[in-house]
């Protein structure tokens, strides 16, 4: 009788297979090996050079590679098998940084878990990119197939006649997997060593280049299901203090107030120092009558729907844990939001947005607030294109202008959310560029010269706008501002004598522009503005009654005009940090105290505080 021939070496790796100790010993380096590639093939995604890894301490390393040791074992348990858990363990690791280098690279910020609700948006996002293939990918698929063969090469140990299914073995892989877990949990949620709990402060960077990519995405996991921050030494009681003014009343005619927050319009001088063969923004700072400032948002160089739930709600994302507020907040009897707030006025109300609704959930948040329409998808928009640049500024604002008629008579509030200025800056042939730098900025040469075109486009198109509104028979009141910089902001050097706060708060400044077709009064400074305070200050110039809340947040603003989690500028423009104690920070925790009232609802909600003193009156606290 013939016998099957085996590969050299394989008849003494049977026989180490069927002696346990070893077996066990051997799955177990397997098994860690396996891990701390894939933790390192994920941090390797940030775009970090290969040794970023090795800077953390060896209890970081150690955190980062239990992680994914727990991934390993949760999957075994299902898959029961190394040599089949493992490959899949790798494969999707692997597809995680490939697809993590890009989202850093075109959106600004790593992916998470939080934002896969938006994994459509997202691939939408990519789809408007050129993606160019890199060395790194190249690496972290190499890293990927290292991994899928350590595993398959435990099928060379497996022991002869073992079934498919082994309560021993399930119950070692039980064991194992719970060992894992209070370890983990102990570390990341009991102990907070060698990390604690809450690391993304300033920026998602704070977090992830101190203390490693996958311990960051088990935070973001934690911070989505604990989305609110309680803040500390809270007690609705301090809050009685604060009263609605009674002695206010509505103006003979209501204007119509138009909010616009257009994608990625960011002024790069205000960072760097760079010149161009033409003004690009010269339409922009010459608007006849208009207040031209600079405005704080919360994200850099991506984060749309945080500068939206700001604006908004006047709400900051201080309080906030995750990236896409959207999926998470419920806005059903928000009170803080400025189409429900408005409504109580008297005004009718339309929300638009050329792209699908299910990007970041707008087709329920956007309802839920109380618009009165909502219109989404390019289905019910101009879509021209200047050359494959699509959904212009100009095309925006004439539709927007059509679906207010369409609110018929009375006030109304507008709201549109631009896309022209949407990456990637790669779209369109050199000949369309009508913005040239004058530097060499090397790769990044002809993304510069398409986004500045594209804002160049975007300051024509709404001084157009002025001028359509300047002659309308209803009195008018325009905001805009930028919802973020660009991503590649990160590749770009800041001026050399700003410091490391100057540069960080500049990465967070957009221009912002009021304008009205009567004579505007605002409140001061106007030069600097926070997000959160765009709506009482139009609501102000506007002439309507305004809440105790934002009542608080113009007093705030007078202070301390520019305001981020991190840092400030005060009336001067001068920068500074929250130091505990201080007189800044308790002006800041009697808002953010407002703010969590306003966002928990629980059964010491203050009503009150937030809605119109006329309109609240016999309405239910």
């Amino acid at each position: 009788m013939k016998h099957k021939t085996e590969p050299a070496g394989t008849g003494l790796l049977r026989s180490l297979g069927g002696k346990k100790p070893l077996r066990l010993g051997l799955q177990l380096t397997v098994l860690l090996g396996v891990s701390f590639l894939e933790a390192f093939q994920l941090h390797y995604s940030l775009a970090r050079g290969f040794a970023e890894f090795f800077r953390f301490s060896p209890a970081l390393i150690l955190l980062n590679t239990g992680i994914l040791l727990w991934v390993n074992l949760a999957v075994k348990l299902l898959l029961q098998k190394w040599y089949w858990s493992i490959p899949v363990t790798a494969a999707l690791t692997t597809a995680w940084s490939v697809g993590n280098f890009y989202v850093v690279k075109f959106h600004g910020s790593p992916l998470y878990f939080s934002e896969f609700a938006n994994f459509r948006t997202a691939m939408n996002v990519l789809g408007g990119y050129s993606l160019q293939w890199e060395r790194r990918i190249t690496w972290m698929l190499l890293l990927g197939v290292a991994c899928c063969g350590a595993g398959l090469l435990l099928r060379l140990f497996r022991q002869r006649g073992l079934r498919f299914w082994s309560l021993r073995q399930f119950l070692w892989s039980l064991g194992a997997f719970c060992g894992v877990s209070l370890l983990l949990w102990l570390s990341l949620f009991v102990w907070q060593k060698p990390k604690p709990r809450e690391t993304v402060a300033w920026t998602w960077r704070d977090g992830v280049y101190v203390y490693g990519y996958p311990s960051s995405i088990v935070e973001d996991v934690d911070r989505s299901i604990h989305y609110l921050i309680q803040p500390e030494g809270y007690d609705a009681a301090h809050l009685d203090s604060l009263k609605p003014r009674t002695d206010q009343s509505l103006p003979a005619e209501c204007p119509d107030i138009i909010l616009i927050i257009n994608e990625t319009f960011c002024d790069l001088a205000d960072y760097m120092p760079f010149s161009t063969d033409v003004d690009y923004l010269e339409a922009f700072y010459n608007l006849p009558g208009a207040v031209i400032g600079k405005a704080a948002i919360p994200h850099v160089g991506g984060g749309t729907n945080n500068t939206e739930f700001e604006v908004l709600t006047g709400n900051s994302m201080s309080l906030l844990t995750m990236y896409a507020p959207f999926n998470y907040v419920s806005l059903n009897r928000d009170d803080t939001n400025a189409a429900r707030y408005l409504k109580s006025l008297g005004y009718r109300s339309a929300a638009l947005h050329c792209e699908p609704g299910s990007n970041y959930s707008r087709n329920r948040a956007y309802p839920a607030m109380g618009f009165d329409q909502v219109v989404m998808g390019n289905e019910n928009f101009l879509c021209r294109s200047y050359g494959k640049r699509r959904n212009l500024d100009e095309d925006n604002y004439q539709d927007m202008l059509r679906v207010g008629e369409s609110l018929g008579e009375g006030p109304r509030f507008l709201y549109l959310l631009t896309f022209q200025n949407h990456g990637g800056w790669e779209s369109n042939e050199p000949e369309y560029d009508t913005v040239h730098v004058q530097e060499d900025f090397g790769d990044l040469t002809d993304d510069l010269n398409e986004y500045l075109t594209s804002i160049r486009m975007s300051a024509e198109a709404f001084r157009d706008l002025t001028e359509e509104l300047q002659n309308a028979e209803r009195p008018t009141i325009v905001c805009m501002l930028g919802d973020h910089a660009p991503s590649f902001i990160w590749n770009l050097s800041p001026d050399p004598s700003y410091s490391d706060l100057e540069r960080e708060l500049r990465q967070k400044t957009v221009p912002y522009v009021i304008w009205a077709n009567f004579p505007l009064e605002l409140p001061q400074p106007t030069d600097y503005t926070t997000s959160v305070d765009l709506m009482p200050m139009l609501y102000r110039a506007a002439g309507l009654p305004t809440s105790a809340y934002q009542d608080y947040l113009l007093e705030l603003h007078a202070r301390l005009p520019f305001r981020t989690k991190g840092a400030y500028r005060d009336r001067t423009g001068e920068p500074g940090t929250w130091e505990p104690g201080s007189a800044e920070s308790a002006l800041l925790q009697t808002y953010y105290e407002l703010e969590y009232n306003a966002l928990s609802r629980g059964p010491d909600y203050r009503r009150s505080l937030f809605t119109c003193p006329m309109a609240a009156q016999g309405g239910e606290e």
